[in-house]
């Protein structure tokens, strides 16, 4: 009876950082859906309704969808963009110019893409660090994180 090689470890790793990243996100993207459909506005709230994907995009994130627009602004009276750090809108910026589309679908393109490369780098390194140490090490830093 032939043994089929088993797969290379990088493709279990990639497996395991697609799994945890869509479970993960599931959980967020509900949330959202549920205070946007079901959640009613506070009357002294009385802005007018917000579409799906700016629900995304709430508190720091206007902030982010503001400099991915309009570039930094700093005014000595007021509250700034330049309190935030440069890479991500300028990255979502970018992304934006590739694929054209609001700023909020670009924030949420890097932001996807650098927390699947995050579990990606962590399930590695966990590996290359303590799999030869302790064989449960992977999936418990996955659960763990």
């Amino acid at each position: 009876m032939h043994d089929s090689p088993s797969p290379p470890v990088w493709i279990d790793d990639a497996i395991t950082s697609v799994a945890i990243y869509y479970f993960t996100s599931v959980v967020v993207v509900l949330g959202v859906l549920f205070g946007h459909d079901l959640v009613k506005r506070p009357q002294y709230r009385p802005e007018k309704e917000e579409d799906l994907l700016t629900c995304f995009a709430r508190h720091d994130g206007q902030w982010y969808v503001r400099i991915v627009r309009d570039g930094y602004d700093y005014d000595a009276k007021r509250r700034s963009s330049v309190a935030f750090f440069p890479a991500y809108p300028m990255l979502a910026h970018l992304v934006q110019r590739l694929i054209g589309g609001r700023p909020e679908i670009a924030l949420l393109i890097v932001s996807h893409v650098s927390l699947l490369a995050a579990f990606a780098l962590l399930l590695r390194y966990v590996r290359h660090r303590y799999g030869g140490i302790w064989e449960g090490a992977v999936p418990t830093a996955a659960v763990i994180f």
